[in-house]
């Protein structure tokens, strides 16, 4: 019942109104084919096929690709490998397309994963490489790396090389994500001025990186699912520093960074949604306004629905996400405010 408006009310939030747009980003962002969420799947085959002047297949190429998951147990998290994983989804984006010292490497995936049983080695990773071999059978290889707990450490996993030797945009990503993981520790202790600091100087250091990358990446088939991943430090620090001008009355400012994010995602991201409407409820001028924002948020939140189906149904277990208590409850009283909403609104 949450979706009686649903389609016409995202296009209209998604080309209206955006009071905070910034065109240089949506030009470069208009060239990108549309992104869906992190592929969860523990490994993948991709097969080359050459053709003669004829038209049938000459050669069949052997290619591989090598998709690191990153533990995301307690353990592993109160180590740091939340941390980890949004460097490694960022850096990973970079690591065929800049840097010509591994140009020949096989493609890299880094998505969420489940326990390695290295409980107390954490951030650990599972890197496992597919290849095919021509004859229409996968082969592939495991290894699980432990401690990843240095920048170091990440760029030795994704074939980086020297942290001082990397390319400039990959170190602004770099450099920008630890600002803004510091804006989270200053925003996890209430000390919003230091968190609004640090939020801004990352997401100023490292977003025309990341976007640059993403744009030059653009031919690339094998990433066009990916972007949302690479993109997830800047968007979780926009909504963070969203949350944050919410805690000083700054709504305004509230509204422009969840917009930006969601801009970036290409209204994928239930996050930037969900402190946007937070926004616009604490402005309480705009309730047209707010139930757009309500009506695409349960549409990502059905086709969040779908896709845990179709893992439940394959038995990815990396793509599966258990829907807490408190959350299932917050999204059980969002659905209140959109029918109370929807039943207020006028009539066509």
């Amino acid at each position: 019942m949450f979706l009686m408006k649903g389609i016409s009310s995202v296009l209209l939030f998604v080309l209206g109104g955006r009071q905070h747009q910034d065109a240089r980003y949506w030009g470069r962002l208009a060239r990108q084919p549309s992104s869906t969420s992190t592929s969860t799947s523990t490994s993948t085959a991709t097969k080359t096929m050459l053709y003669n002047s004829a038209g049938t297949t000459a050669v069949e190429e052997e290619a591989s690709r090598t998709t690191i998951e990153i533990c995301l147990s307690p353990g592993c998290v109160a180590d740091g490998a939340n941390e980890a994983l949004l460097k490694l989804q960022a850096l990973s984006a970079t690591s065929v397309s800049t840097s010509t010292s591994i140009s020949t490497a096989p493609p890299m995936q880094v998505v969420p994963g489940v326990c390695c049983s290295l409980c107390g080695n954490g951030p650990v990773a599972k890197e496992t490489t597919t290849s095919n071999s021509g004859s229409g059978s996968n082969s592939g290889k495991s290894k699980s790396h432990r401690k990843l707990n240095t920048n170091q450490k990440l760029l030795d996993l994704l074939l980086l090389g020297e942290e001082a030797n990397l390319d400039p945009n990959q170190r602004a990503i770099l450099e920008g994500i630890d600002l803004c993981l510091e804006g989270d520790k200053a925003l996890s202790k209430k000390n919003y001025p230091q968190a609004l600091e640090k939020y801004a100087g990352g997401i100023e250091r490292g977003m025309d990186a990341a976007i640059e990358l993403l744009v030059g990446d653009d031919d690339d088939d094998n990433n066009n699912n990916n972007n949302n991943a690479s993109l997830q430090w800047l968007l979780q620090a926009l909504c963070n520093e969203a949350s944050t001008k919410l805690q000083t009355k700054d709504v305004d400012g509230a509204i422009g960074s969840a917009e930006k994010a969601l801009e970036l995602s290409q209204s994928s991201y239930a996050a930037a949604l969900e402190v946007l409407q937070i926004a616009h409820q604490t402005r309480g001028n705009n309730d047209h306004k707010e139930l757009e924002v309500l009506e695409a948020l349960f549409v990502l939140y059905e086709a969040e629905a779908e896709q845990q189906a179709t893992a439940t149904t394959t038995g990815s277990r990396a793509k599966r996400k258990k829907i807490s208590p408190m959350e299932a409850n917050r999204r059980r009283t969002l659905g209140f405010r959109l029918s109370r909403l929807q039943a207020a609104a006028p009539k066509d």
